[in-house]
């Protein structure tokens, strides 16, 4: 599998945080089966990104777009990913981009 194929996933975490721990170990369950190269950025210590994020971790992003805050729905991800699923249309549909930090 390329790299093209693969699914890019950032997770906003933060230590300590056991919703972040779940959504870890959902994501790295569905790692192999959805092809996801997952990236965990921990919050914690940057002024910014706790802004951003701090009240809403953990919070995930797959190519660039917005999935999930709080827990990581596996059904859903795989709708989304294996058949686009209603809310990969609507982000796409009106460029719901916006949340995407580098």
């Amino acid at each position: 599998m390329t790299a093209a194929e693969r699914h890019r996933v950032v997770m906003y975490s933060r230590e300590g945080c056991c919703l972040c721990d779940d959504a870890l170990v959902a994501l790295q369950g569905l790692s192999d089966e959805l092809a996801l190269d997952i990236e965990v950025r921990d919050i914690g210590g940057d002024a910014e990104l706790e802004t951003t994020y701090g009240n809403s971790i953990p919070v995930v992003f797959v190519d660039t777009e917005l999935a999930f805050k709080g827990r990581v729905d596996a059904a859903r991800l795989r709708r989304r990913l294996k058949g686009g699923g209603i809310l990969g249309r609507l982000s796409a549909r009106l460029r719901l981009r916006d949340f995407w930090t580098d």
